[in-house]
């Protein structure tokens, strides 16, 4: 396939080609190098991206549904609004790449690289992000509904205003990260590491937070009726004003929050 003289075949030299508004569909572009490319509004479905360089290109717009990427190279790469419904993402390099208001519904991105990646406002809807590093990315007002982020390391990240129900958390490290105001209902967070982590007026009704470490958290506001704490750490927490209403608690732990100030007891009563 040749577009604008340039061959779209597997390890192709593609650095600082325009191709933009292409249509590439089903191409094999295995191994080829786009760096700093333009690839604004091109259509990539179902391409083959097999461990392809794409570091600093652009690709807003782009639309990779079903694309196989992986072990894709896109450090840096800026793609606002771009689309990888079901793609093949796993063991990529996105560091510090910006996905704002993208579209990954449903893809595969386990044991990949995300440090510091922009996904304020992206679609993750059942996207498998798991045994991945996500350290200090944003995530913010993002549709996190049903992802799987189990031992994914989600250290420093912005979680702020997103929805994450029935999200899956089991093993992933949230430490001195910012979940406040996020909706969590029916999230699992077993065996999560949680410490420091801020979920100030976040919604986690009916979460499961088994044997997670929440030692040090910031709740203030949070809701966790009907919530799960079996063997849970909560060594510090601050529960000031949250409402703990048929949470599967002990007094025992309680004992050991450093704040229930106005907090709604599992009977239903408020803690003076």
């Amino acid at each position: 396939m040749i577009i604008n003289g340039l061959k779209i075949e597997p390890n192709s030299d593609l650095v600082f080609a325009n191709l933009a508004s292409t249509k590439m569909s089903m191409a094999n572009l295995g191994g080829a190098k786009l760096i700093a490319a333009n690839l604004i509004d091109s259509e990539l479905r179902f391409a083959k991206l097999v461990k392809a360089i794409i570091t600093s290109s652009s690709i807003d717009r782009a639309d990779f549904s079903g694309a196989d990427m992986f072990a894709v190279e896109m450090k840096g790469g800026a793609g606002p609004a771009s689309v990888f419904i079901g793609s093949n993402l796993n063991e990529s390099n996105l560091i510090l790449a910006d996905l704002s208001g993208a579209t990954l519904s449903n893809v595969q991105m386990n044991h990949s690289d995300l440090r510091g990646i922009n996904f304020t406002g992206a679609n993750l809807l059942s996207a498998n992000v798991t045994s991945s590093r996500m350290d200090f990315s944003d995530c913010s007002q993002a549709n996190l509904d049903k992802i799987d982020l189990t031992e994914t390391n989600l250290t420093g990240a912005q979680i702020v205003r997103a929805s994450a129900r029935w999200a899956n958390l089991t093993s992933a490290i949230l430490t001195l990260s910012d979940a406040s105001w996020t909706n969590f209902n029916f999230a699992k967070f077993i065996g999560a590491s949680c410490f420091q982590t801020n979920f100030t007026n976040a919604n986690m009704t009916l979460a499961d937070l088994t044997n997670a470490n929440l030692m040090n958290a910031n709740c203030h506001g949070t809701n966790f009726q009907r919530a799960k704490f079996i063997n849970t750490n909560i060594d510090g927490i601050n529960l000031t004003k949250a409402n703990l209403r048929d949470a599967n608690i002990t007094f025992e732990q309680l004992s050991t929050a450093g704040s229930l100030t106005a907090a709604i007891m599992p009977d239903g009563s408020i803690h003076q």
